[in-house]
């Protein structure tokens, strides 16, 4: 027995393990999400050994089945993603970013968006729009002692 078809056969026995460590993810869930994630994982499984078959074989033939493959894992990957997106939609706890997030908790709610720390910025009453904007600290104005940079 050569080298070679000893770590075929220890390759084989661990993909082996991780098809079925998949496959029991896929059967268990718990969520929709666990097992898209596994036929993920299963997918790609087959995509290495069939390149790993078209590469110690020199075979060229499994490429199309590898590319119909990938499209399908893609195409699923998306569909699952969008239904979870309409599902939560429709529950109402559509999922937002972590600045919708702050915004909502902060007093004033949406009117501290555009500030730092949530402090609203008083204009010194000239009307000009920078008056409106506080520096950031980095800026090269001033620093917060008074003194220039």
């Amino acid at each position: 027995m050569t080298i070679e078809a000893v770590l075929i056969a220890l390759i084989s026995a661990v993909f082996a393990v991780a098809a079925l460590l998949a496959i029991i993810r896929m059967i268990k869930g718990p969520s929709i999400l666990d097992r898209a994630l596994a036929s993920d994982v299963l997918l790609t499984m087959v995509l290495c050994v069939l390149g790993a078959d078209a590469a110690i074989n020199e075979r060229t033939d499994t490429l199309p089945v590898m590319l119909m493959i990938a499209a399908t894992g893609v195409l699923g990957t998306v569909a699952v993603a969008r239904f979870v997106a309409r599902r939560d939609r429709s529950d109402g706890t559509e999922a937002r970013g972590p600045r919708d997030r702050d915004d909502a908790e902060a007093p004033g709610g949406a009117a501290n968006s555009g500030t730092r720390g949530g402090a609203v910025a008083e204009p010194t009453g000239s009307g000009a729009a920078s008056d409106a904007v506080p520096e950031h600290p980095d800026a090269g104005g001033p620093d917060r002692n008074g003194g220039a940079r």
